[in-house]
């Protein structure tokens, strides 16, 4: 690991330019050299690895001759070097919840950016498929959010003042038009999308009709597609979407779901194509989107479950499988302040985040958002739930019922 670090500064590979640079600008290298001989040292001491090896390095920095400050540096960079990943693999970045629990342990720019190194060496030092440009994409966003709040240059703006920027670049939609579109929406969309994006989604609504009752529009993003779809909400319509996506070859890397209080849903998602050859533009996978989601939307649920199988049998035999993950499922109230969050591991499958999707629907509880992640063989998902009040889904009879129901789900074979 320490070596990735140092060959970092010559690498020319572009997804890595933004790490690059951010390595020029550490403060104290011996810190985050340290850090990285440290990070994994604790493991086989204890139930938690980070915090024996936190202790470990803090012993040997002082008995170095560092100071107690540079010594506490390179004791946190241990203890937290899981941090960044999880955050990024696991929870909503846009939930302002994420990013205070991330400058609760991170309060400090400086060691903000060594932090960012470190979790690029820890993690792309794994394996060859730990490290992508989604991946990177996504760990750079929350580092720059967190490094804006450190340097106060912006703060998260009140709701009305959001509201009110996005209004002001309307890309030919007139301001009124923009602001009472946000009002139909929760809050959090304000502060979740851009002016592009609310641009894109009225040209979308604008465009539907009886003869089209589902739009969407894709955008390249070079390491993923950005893809929007909008239609009339419906019970189980995140799970009908993730199986047009699905047999259309697409791995959903997240996905935001928004509903108008008129009933019009926006689902957002970040895809990435398992044969880029078979997109030619933006403009053809919108439009195979349409059609697949559009006849997903439509078929009952015999024939939906049954489409998405034969899919499945047609390509399992392509897959291969070098490792069988252990099955996880847990639930959490303190990652959200207003959902129950739900992380699930368990080995990767094709159809997997229908499976998961269509047994959350059918428990009538309502999905907010996904964070989906694939590493090797390993499925890492987590859902932002409520129950169809609208609240958390606090009862742990149906908590415990609904853990050993996907328990037995992901160890199965389908």
């Amino acid at each position: 690991m320490l070596t990735r670090i140092s060959t970092l500064a010559s690498s020319s590979d572009p997804v890595l330019a933004h790490l690059k640079g951010e390595l020029a600008s550490v403060e104290d290298l011996d810190v985050l050299f340290v850090a990285s001989l440290f990070h994994d040292v604790g493991k086989g001491l204890g139930p938690d690895h980070s915090e024996s090896g936190a202790k470990l390095v803090r012993e040997y920095c002082l008995q170095s001759g560092f100071s107690e400050a540079r010594a506490a540096q390179a004791s946190l960079l241990v203890k937290h070097h899981l941090l960044l990943n999880h955050l990024a693999q696991r929870r909503d970045i846009e939930d302002p919840k994420t990013l205070r629990d991330l400058l609760a342990k991170i309060p400090d720019e400086h060691l903000l950016r060594s932090l960012y190194v470190l979790t690029w060496a820890d993690v792309s030092s794994v394996h060859p498929d730990a490290w992508s440009a989604w991946k990177a994409s996504l760990l750079r966003r929350l580092y720059e959010t967190a490094q804006s709040e450190l340097r106060e240059e912006s703060s998260q703006p009140e709701t009305e003042s959001r509201r009110d920027a996005l209004a002001q670049e309307t890309f030919g939609h007139p301001r009124e038009e923009v602001l009472e579109h946000i009002k139909l929406l929760p809050r959090r969309y304000a502060s979740s999308v851009s002016p592009r994006q609310v641009a894109d989604h009225l040209e979308l609504i604008q465009s539907l009709s009886s003869h089209r009752r589902i739009a969407a529009k894709a955008r390249d993003m070079g390491s993923h597609w950005d893809l929007a779809v909008v239609m009339a909400d419906r019970p189980g319509l995140l799970a009908r979407i993730c199986a047009g996506l699905t047999t259309l070859g697409l791995s959903i890397a997240s996905s935001q779901v928004y509903t108008r209080v008129d009933g019009l849903a926006i689902d957002l998602f970040s895809v990435i194509a398992r044969d880029p050859s078979q997109v030619r533009d933006a403009e053809d996978l919108a439009r195979l989107c349409e059609e697949r989601i559009g006849k997903a939307r439509d078929l009952p649920s015999a024939e939906l479950e049954e489409m998405v199988r034969g899919y499945i049998r047609r390509w399992e035999g392509s897959v291969s499988h070098i490792m069988t993950p252990k099955v996880s499922v847990e639930f959490h109230d303190q990652a959200s302040d207003d959902r129950t969050v739900l992380d699930i591991t368990a080995p990767d499958r094709l159809g997997l985040l229908f499976d998961l999707t269509a047994h959350l629907s059918r428990r009538q509880w309502v999905i907010h958002s996904a964070r989906v992640w694939t590493e090797a063989d390993r499925a890492i998902d987590s859902f932002y739930l409520t129950g169809s009040d609208g609240r958390r889904i606090a009862a742990d009879s149906i908590r415990e019922e609904v853990r050993q129901e996907l328990a037995a789900l992901l160890s199965s074979e389908k």
